[in-house]
């Protein structure tokens, strides 16, 4: 059996450094307002230091700039740090790049988000921590809203053209729970339409083998 090759990851290896010892990289393009450098001291004071700071074997930070600047807010005098071993500079100018904008290509299911906001507030979770404004928690509510009258838009109008063709062979009697039903999809309730289309095709079957 072939030994197995432990991969040289900087993770691997961690160590609390000072952090009057690590080195801002002077042309990283990933700003950090004070608001954003006070939200993340928020979070690490109630979560503490959950990822390492990256730096080269120079002390240069590679990933972390917002995480020590909020270190040093709350004055913690160490960070747990990862070094990267034999990286070039390109390699580590790339991942500075890289590290940021990778996390921003992901997005959301505002569904899935919008519960489990809401099970924190009835938790009486702080959502301060969450990072999300007041301003962002009112814009993702009315995101929400907006994909569900959306969707509720094209089933009313997808049920309304079902409805439409089978009024056209309706018989008489069942005329006007036809136009109940068409009105109650206007409305809105699916529910309410399916179930009185389910006791109409019901009696006529009935109708039909008496």
């Amino acid at each position: 059996m072939a030994p197995s090759i432990v991969p040289n990851w900087p993770a691997l290896h961690i160590e609390m450094v000072p952090i009057a010892e690590l080195i801002p990289y002077c042309r990283n393009p990933r700003l950090h307002s004070q608001e954003q450098i006070r939200q993340l001291a928020g979070s690490m004071k109630e979560f503490g230091w959950t990822m390492p700071v990256l730096r080269g074997e120079d002390n240069g930070i590679i990933a972390g700039h917002g995480r020590v600047m909020a270190a040093q807010l709350l004055g913690w005098p160490e960070a747990p740090v990862a070094t990267a071993m034999g990286w070039s500079e390109s390699k580590k100018r790339a991942y500075v790049i890289a590290d940021n904008k990778l996390a921003l290509n992901a997005t959301w299911d505002i569904d899935l988000l919008t519960t489990e906001i809401e099970a924190l507030r009835e938790e009486e979770f702080s959502l301060d921590l969450l990072g999300f404004s007041d301003e962002d928690l009112a814009r993702l509510a009315d995101d929400l809203a907006a994909d569900q009258f959306g969707a509720a838009d094209v089933a009313t109008k997808q049920a309304t053209a079902q409805l439409t063709t089978v009024h056209v062979t309706a018989d008489p009697l069942s005329g006007l729970s036809w136009r109940f039903i068409a009105n109650v999809v206007k409305r809105g309730d699916l529910k309410t339409a399916g179930a009185e289309s389910s006791r109409i095709t019901d009696c006529r079957r009935r109708r039909s083998s008496a």
